[in-house]
């Protein structure tokens, strides 16, 4: 009984993610003595779902990967997995049959309160026994409780995107993170797959940080009322989801600001796709109100950033398209190339509305 109560709470003391996924793995290794435990993490909607490798434990030793470290269009989809994707859609275990001499590998699916968000293999030298399965289904239902706490603390209640302090805490991670060039581990089924080359300071690819912006967003709230401000919000943060990557990061800071960390991209590329989704806002029909534009600031990640430093020179670009014309999307570096802001401009001295 006291190493069972220590194993509890070895997992509930956790309040970092990777960490988590590490103190899971090595619980189970503890009580099942497996081949390998391996922890996947379902990003994307619907048919777009992909499967990423969060945390792999073989032969005691513990590797955690980072999905913001994927190329996205390279992760393996979960409608391609046969075993996972029953996994997850009849939210129940699935054995994997093994050819002889192989590891049995066992699929349980990871829940929160609403939908199954990943998948643990484990893999043993034979299947796991009824009591075995009970311990893996006991360890996941108090990681679905846990998982419950730590998704109120890091997300925005209205929006259910990630919120401001979820941020300052993940962007150290984002540095430390880099493009992740080897084919990582595969779930079981999958043969190895290769990964396109990138380049970022590192060469070409970078991260991006956008700051978004509601115009005239008080006056929406004065004409229609706060519950129709709060539709705005609402479906601002559908469209966000709808128009941003699996692995792109998405904020709601509070009022009428939200924020992207956009995944490894070409500047070019990071300029269409923060345009696209401005031109998507303002040709939404939002119920009630209309049309409702954004402007938007964005720069590019540097790798001594901190999180304060970057948000300040995408502020900056937003402040700037809000006082030339609003409904645009504008680039800090570009503006300082062009000699259209100084970096050292202070943005308090802007007005926004």
């Amino acid at each position: 009984m006291p190493r069972l109560i220590d194993s509890v709470a070895r997992i509930t003391g956790m309040r970092d993610r990777d960490a988590l996924n590490v103190t899971i793995a090595e619980v189970l290794v503890d009580w099942l003595r497996p081949e390998s435990v391996a922890i996947y993490k379902i990003v994307g909607e619907g048919d777009g779902r992909r499967v990423v490798l969060r945390a792999r434990l073989v032969d005691g030793q513990a590797h955690i990967e980072s999905d913001v470290a994927r190329d996205p269009d390279s992760l393996p989809r979960l409608a391609t997995m046969p075993y996972f994707r029953r996994c997850v859609k009849n939210v129940t275990q699935v054995r994997i049959t093994p050819p002889a001499g192989s590891p049995v590998c066992t699929l349980f699916p990871i829940q929160n309160d609403s939908d199954v968000t990943g998948v643990l293999a484990v893999e043993t030298r034979h299947a796991l026994l009824p009591e075995q399965q009970r311990l893996v289904k006991g360890v996941l239902k108090i990681i679905r409780n846990l998982l419950a706490v730590l998704d109120y603390s890091e997300h925005d209640t209205l929006t259910g995107l990630m919120n401001r302090k979820t941020f300052d805490a993940s962007f150290q991670k984002l540095l430390q993170a880099a493009p992740n060039i080897a084919a990582p581990p595969q779930p079981p089924q999958l043969p190895p797959t290769g990964q396109p080359e990138r380049r970022s300071e590192h060469g070409e690819f970078a991260r991006f940080a956008a700051v978004i912006d509601i115009d005239h967003f008080k006056s929406i709230n004065d004409r229609f009322g706060h519950l129709y401000g709060d539709e705005v919000l609402l479906l601002l943060a559908r469209l966000m989801r709808g128009s941003f990557r699996a692995t792109d990061q998405l904020y709601r800071f509070g009022g009428e600001e939200f924020v992207v960390v956009l995944d490894w991209v070409r500047p070019d590329d990071a300029a269409m796709v923060f345009d696209r989704f401005r031109a998507k806002v303002e040709a939404f029909t939002f119920p009630q109100i209309g049309r409702v534009t954004i402007s938007m600031g964005y720069t590019q990640i540097q790798s001594f950033d901190s999180p304060n430093h970057a948000i300040e020179r995408a502020d900056q670009a937003l402040y700037y398209a809000k006082q030339n014309g609003r409904n645009q999307a504008r680039s800090y570096e570009l503006l300082i190339s062009s000699g259209a802001l100084s970096s050292k401009e202070d943005a308090s001295d802007l007005e926004l509305f």
